[in-house]
């Protein structure tokens, strides 16, 4: 199961985007992370879809279960 991921972007208009949901922009030399466990995402189905687009470096924690 997806636990936690986040994306990090040196140029603008990156985004990040989970199960085909809203688009989550990732801020020019910054980084923005998504957290099941604090339930900032809730996690529908299975398997999960993330899609990095524009983004320099991004991370990816999953958990057994």
């Amino acid at each position: 199961s997806l636990s936690t991921c986040m994306a990090f972007a040196t140029a603008a208009g990156a985004t990040m985007q989970i199960n085909g949901g809203d688009l989550v922009p990732v801020p020019i030399n910054g980084s923005v992370a998504a957290d099941v466990a604090a339930g900032i995402v809730t996690q529908v189905g299975f398997p999960v879809q993330i899609a990095f687009v524009g983004t320099s470096g991004y991370f990816v924690d999953w958990y057994g279960g």
